[in-house]
């Protein structure tokens, strides 16, 4: 298989103000926003970066988790911030809940694009130390 994700082998030329971005993993074969599905997309390629989203539980961590409420995941009606890390991978039972600060640890190399809530977390990571 070639160094490419088979739906952007375009052979229309890309405008060079664009960056190609990879939504949320691979989350066809895996669970969006989870460390297989970071790792199924970059067996493809290493070349563009991964959107991820990041939530920020009640204690502060942050998390990769789209959804607001817990509904869709884990038919719970609360919301990320209702719940401490621990307890939220509590409720998770087949899917382990990734912290941000364990994605980066992991894909040391890789360019992410965090896709953060700020209307929801107003001040989150406006202080932080990421680079």
């Amino acid at each position: 298989m070639s160094n490419s994700v088979p739906y952007l082998t375009n052979k229309k030329k890309i405008h060079q103000n664009f960056e190609l971005i990879l939504h949320r993993g691979k989350n066809i074969d895996s669970i969006e926003n989870s460390i297989s599905g970071i790792e199924e997309i970059r067996s493809l390629t290493k070349k563009y970066a991964i959107e991820i989203d990041i939530l920020s539980t009640k204690d502060d961590i942050a998390i990769l988790f789209h959804d607001i409420t817990l509904n869709r995941s884990f038919g719970i009606n609360k919301t990320v911030f209702d719940y401490t890390f621990s307890e939220i991978n509590l409720l998770s039972k087949s899917r382990q809940i990734t912290s941000l600060q364990e994605i980066l640890d992991i894909f040391p190399d890789q360019k992410f694009f965090l896709d953060i809530r700020t209307d929801l977390h107003p001040g989150l990571f406006l202080d932080s130390d990421i680079t």
